[in-house]
């Protein structure tokens, strides 16, 4: 409302304007009233003048923004006089704050107030000095111009205010109105959620009876099915353990030959083993450390046969050296021989060596063999 009031409060500040000057002169002139009708005549044509400037021009004068402010309440709250009920549309009463308008209106009637009386002052100065007639005829005007005036522009803002209350009734009315409806659509909203909650909690609860429903009814499908298929399947469920029990009873017996070829290949293994640990007794084949089986020794032979070999090897040059001593005596040189080949030979020389003592080291063979490692005696027949 403090918009509409301001737009009141404009053209009646422009329409005291004109009054409170013109209430100014007049009053100034009635002060120096005098005896003489010079100045009476002087009097006369100034307030001509001047309610002839107020009630020609324009009758809506406005003011620039250099008005003085109106006054405010000393309190600063609104009193009975400053503030205006309205009925809304819900009947309830609605209060509006309009201390603008009343206070312009205030300082309106009393500018007005103050030029008429100004007016009808020197009025009676004037018929007092005996001014003419026709000086009268024209102030008198002027009062009538200026009561009109300001009938008009009470009149002119009486509608102006009329139609800003209207306006903020209706304004006021409208927001009511949306106020119970946006009230109404909150408790419509409200209740069909909650509706549909309630709906929801029933829909669940349908919905666990129908799960429940199911169930039984397949848990009563599965025994019937189970009675009728144990009923149907029961002659031949005995058929068929009497084929597989005469079906056992062959592969028993099959499983009995295999077990007694089984133990014959046992048999048979077991001598192989206790041959292959004579054999490994033997050749003096030592048992492998952190091994306890007959394959791991059988496994270490390889390593047996190359220890013989060695050991051969060694024997074989023992006994030729032991051999050449008994041909010549203290004038062999073993310590020269141990130092292995005398430098100096070309290859081509060493070939011809090789092939010249070819012969007798196969002889030397032959000899060392049958001394060194005898052969048993064939068996006899008997």
């Amino acid at each position: 409302m403090a918009a509409p009031a301001a737009s009141v409060a404009a053209p009646a500040a422009s329409m005291a304007a004109p009054a409170a000057s013109m209430a100014a002169p007049a009053a100034s002139m009635v002060a120096p009233v005098a005896s003489t009708s010079a100045e009476a005549a002087a009097v006369v044509a100034a307030l001509m003048e001047t309610g002839s400037s107020a009630l020609s021009g324009p009758s809506r004068p406005r003011l620039s923004s250099t008005t003085p402010p109106l006054p405010q309440s000393t309190s600063g709250a609104p009193t009975d006089v400053d503030v205006l009920r309205v009925q809304g549309p819900d009947g309830q009463e609605r209060v509006l704050n309009e201390p603008a308008e009343r206070q312009l209106w205030g300082v309106l009637g009393q500018n007005q107030g103050q030029a008429i009386y100004a007016l009808e002052t020197a009025l009676r100065a004037i018929k007092a000095m005996g001014a003419p007639t026709q000086e009268l005829s024209k102030l008198s005007r002027a009062k009538s111009n200026c009561i009109r005036f300001q009938e008009s522009e009470r009149v002119r803002l009486d509608e102006e205010a009329q139609a800003v209350v209207e306006q903020a009734t209706r304004a006021m009315r409208e927001a009511d109105q949306a106020k119970l409806a946006l009230a109404g659509a909150e408790e419509r909203a409200t209740a069909a959620e909650k509706r549909a909650e309630a709906a929801e909690k029933r829909a669940e609860a349908v919905e666990k009876k129908a799960e429940k429903a199911e169930e039984d009814a397949a848990k009563a499908r599965e025994a019937a099915d189970s009675e009728r298929v144990l009923r149907r399947t029961s002659s031949e469920l005995v058929s068929q353990l009497t084929a597989r029990v005469a079906g056992l009873e062959k592969e028993v017996d099959a499983l009995k030959a295999d077990l007694e070829v089984a133990r014959g290949e046992n048999t048979q293994l077991e001598r192989l083993r206790i041959g292959a640990e004579l054999l490994v007794d033997e050749l003096q084949v030592p048992q492998p450390d952190g091994t306890t089986t007959l394959e791991a020794r059988l496994l270490s032979i390889s390593n047996r046969f190359g220890a013989l070999r060695r050991e051969s090897f060694e024997a074989g040059v023992f006994w030729t050296l032991v051999m050449e001593q008994t041909h010549y005596g203290d004038s062999l040189d073993l310590e020269g021989l141990s130092l292995g080949m005398v430098p100096g030979f070309s290859d081509e020389e060493m070939e011809e060596l090789k092939k010249k003592a070819a012969p007798v080291a196969a002889t030397l063979a032959g000899l060392l063999a049958s001394f060194a490692f005898p052969l048993p005696s064939p068996p006899s027949d008997e």
